[in-house]
C-alpha cells in the first residue's frame, strides 16, 4: 500500500492509479479521494460504498449516471447520500424507521443517529413539531409537514384535527369558508 487508503489490487485492476504513489496524476488530490471518471463520487465512495466503477461514470449502462442512481430506493440519490455521509444500500442507515431521505429533507434529523435530540425516543416515534402525531405517522400516514405544528394555518394543531376527524391538510374541511379553528 502506498497509504492512500485504496488497496494495491484495487488500485492496480479497478482504478488504474499507481500503487505506489498517492496521487498518480499529481494534481494534489489523492487516489483515494480522486474522481477518476468525473461522475461527482470519489473513487473511495465508489469501491467501499456503492460498488460501482470507479472509472465508468454509468456502470451499469443504464443511461442513469453513477451519481443519480438510488440502489436502495430511499429517494436520496449517490450523490445525495455522500453528502449526507449515509449508506447508499440502505434505504435507513440509522434503524430508527425514517429513511434517509425522509430524515434529510422532511424532518431534518441526522440520518445517521437514531435518536437526533437525545430524548429517548427513536427519530420516526418522536414528534418534533409537538403536534401529537409521531413524525412517521405525519409524513406516511396523514401528508402532513413534521415540522409544522399546524401543516394547513388553520389555528388547530395537526394531532387535534385528526383526533376530532377534520383534515390536517386542508384548512376549511367542511367548506363553510371558515377556517377549521374558527
Amino acid at each position: 500500500l502506498d497509504g492512500d487508503g485504496l488497496s494495491n489490487g484495487i488500485e492496480l485492476y479497478v482504478t488504474f492509479t499507481l500503487a505506489n504513489d498517492t496521487d498518480t496524476n499529481n494534481n494534489g488530490i489523492s487516489d483515494y479521494y480522486e474522481d477518476e471518471d468525473g461522475d461527482q463520487l470519489p473513487n473511495w465512495f465508489e469501491v467501499e460504498m456503492t460498488g460501482t466503477d470507479p472509472i465508468s461514470d454509468d456502470s451499469d449502462d443504464d443511461g442513469v449516471f453513477d451519481w443519480e442512481e438510488d440502489p436502495d430506493g430511499d429517494e436520496l440519490n449517490n450523490l445525495e447520500e455522500l453528502n449526507a455521509a449515509t449508506d447508499p444500500l440502505v434505504s435507513d442507515s440509522d434503524g430508527d424507521g425514517l429513511s434517509d431521505a425522509e430524515e434529510v429533507n422532511l424532518t431534518l434529523t441526522d440520518p445517521n443517529n437514531e435518536d437526533s435530540d437525545d430524548d429517548g425516543i427513536l427519530d420516526a416515534d418522536d414528534d418534533e413539531d409537538n403536534d401529537g402525531l409521531s413524525n412517521v405517522d405525519e409524513i406516511r400516514e396523514y401528508g402532513t409537514d413534521p415540522l409544522l405544528r399546524d401543516t394547513d394555518g388553520d389555528m388547530l394543531r395537526d394531532g387535534l384535527e385528526i383526533q376530532i376527524g377534520l383534515n390536517a391538510t386542508n384548512p376549511d374541511t367542511d367548506g363553510d369558508g371558515l377556517y377549521d379553528g374558527f
